[in-house]
């Protein structure tokens, strides 16, 4: 039984944070599901750094967004299990409750982008596939101008925005801009193997003599990544 050592533990350094996501993780283990989420809380309060480590924790013992959210500190280092939490949940498929946090998220620091790539990939994705989340369809297409917008604004330095609009283009059935604009796009220095990633992903469907040169940047890209 860990909880008389882990009790002990907490008398000698009440705020060490690991120690609060050990006991969580232990009190999420016996069915305390409220308890052991505070105690998640509490480590990310008291260590920031541990926020993927509570949000991999929480994510794996609920997915309801109502109790996830009582996982999060108050203030800025919140944004950073919020972040943690939609990029865990995306993985596991629970969509709709990323779509809380992740909403949740960018309320919190408006400056974050993970938040706003997750809210704009699944808009796309659902372009692509014809899915419920995009039956407004002009809806979502203005959804992912909007964010990537925001996304050029925060890091002019990133290729993120530019990859956001050019997906858009290409879901809209404009190709042919989608890699006018990565030309141009792709120059910025962050993300930038991706971006050429996706620019020659585009040229394969869409071959223009260009095709080669674009696979040969792309691979001389990554390499250096």
């Amino acid at each position: 039984n860990p909880i008389p050592w882990i009790q002990c533990a907490l008398e000698r350094g009440p705020t060490v944070g690991r120690t609060h996501a050990l006991l969580g993780e232990v009190l999420l283990g016996r069915g305390l599901l409220d308890q052991g989420l505070m105690e998640l809380r509490l480590a990310a309060s008291y260590e920031p750094g541990l926020s993927d480590l509570t949000a991999t924790i929480a994510a794996s013992s609920t997915q309801d967004p109502a109790k996830l959210l009582a996982t999060v500190p108050e203030g800025r280092w919140g944004s950073l299990v919020l972040d943690a939490l939609g990029e865990r949940l995306r993985g596991r498929g629970a969509s709709e409750s990323a779509e809380v946090i992740d909403r949740e998220a960018v309320a919190r620091d408006p400056r974050r982008l993970g938040p706003r790539r997750r809210l704009a990939d699944a808009r796309l994705d659902s372009l692509d596939t014809a899915t419920p989340l995009c039956a407004d369809r002009a809806g979502c297409i203005a959804e992912v101008q909007t964010q990537a917008q925001a996304m050029t604004e925060i890091a002019p330095s990133d290729t993120v925005g530019s990859r956001t609009r050019a997906r858009l283009l290409a879901a809209q059935g404009d190709a042919a801009a989608a890699i006018d604009l990565l030309r141009e796009g792709c120059k910025a220095p962050t993300g930038r193997d991706q971006c050429l990633m996706l620019r020659a992903q585009l040229l394969l469907r869409n071959p223009t003599p260009e095709l080669d040169a674009a696979l040969e940047e792309f691979v001389a890209a990554s390499c250096a990544a």
